[in-house]
């Protein structure tokens, strides 16, 4: 009998200190959090004296057909449907000049871009996201979306560039600082931080972009932006897709 009171006993502190360690590992898991390293710059070779075109040359390239839509906030152009620079596209390099080509019609000030992903769909068509650079550090709402045929022929170009930047692009926090300011809850698991610049209510913030995913629905995952000179968050956005 007593032998069996101490089995138990050993069995309940080994159950204890497996507890223990499942709780120690998912704390190491919550405090420990990816850094994502830089986008790479797609390198070009930019010339003052290339294609800029006009509204008007954008129309002849495609016989008086091409749609051309400005941006309610600004005087520049947010999209373009139809032939929108002399040469195809076919690489990530020609991605980026092909925004250089419609630099005055959407206000690009740089030609410092990388890019995000290219897409290949059933059609043949390629679709390229590319975001806009500041000093090395992602500008989030600089984003633009080409689209091209199978062959390279420009299709469709839409996006904006965040003009007249100055903020500074040097963390005060590190991510790990920045993580321990998130409230997650029960399930909850920041998986990467990113540094970004993020436009919020007409202001350029430099932050800490937090991915957070919960166990079993990643209707729940969300991306929580933490100013990376104050450590407070500024913003939470819904990743889920509609």
């Amino acid at each position: 009998m007593k032998s069996e009171i101490i089995r138990i006993g050993v069995l309940i502190i080994i159950m204890v200190i497996a507890i223990a360690l499942v709780l120690e590992w998912r704390l190491y898991r919550k405090n420990d959090v990816e850094v994502i390293s830089e986008r790479q710059e797609v390198p070009i070779t930019y010339d003052e004296n290339q294609e800029d075109l006009t509204p008007e040359d954008i129309q002849r390239m495609n016989q008086g057909n091409a749609e051309i839509i400005y941006s309610a906030s600004s005087e520049y152009v947010r999209e373009i449907g139809g032939i929108f620079t002399s040469q195809s596209i076919r690489e990530e390099e020609d991605a980026v000049m092909a925004i250089m080509s419609v630099r005055s019609l959407m206000g690009i000030q740089g030609e410092s871009f990388c890019c995000e992903s290219i897409t290949e769909e059933e059609s043949g068509q390629k679709v390229f996201l590319l975001y806009q650079l500041y000093e090395g550090v992602t500008v989030e709402d600089g984003l633009f979306r080409i689209v091209a045929a199978d062959d390279g022929t420009p299709m469709r170009i839409r996006g904006g560039y965040v003009r007249d930047l100055s903020v500074g692009t040097e963390a005060q926090i590190t991510a790990q600082e920045g993580l321990s300011g998130l409230t997650l809850s029960r399930g909850q698991n920041a998986e990467s931080a990113r540094l970004v610049i993020k436009t919020i209510e007409s202001q350029n913030i430099l932050c800490w972009k937090y991915t957070v995913t919960r166990e079993n629905d990643i209707a729940q995952d969300e991306a929580i932006y933490v100013d990376a000179q104050t450590g407070e968050v500024v913003l939470t956005v819904s990743l889920t897709v509609e």
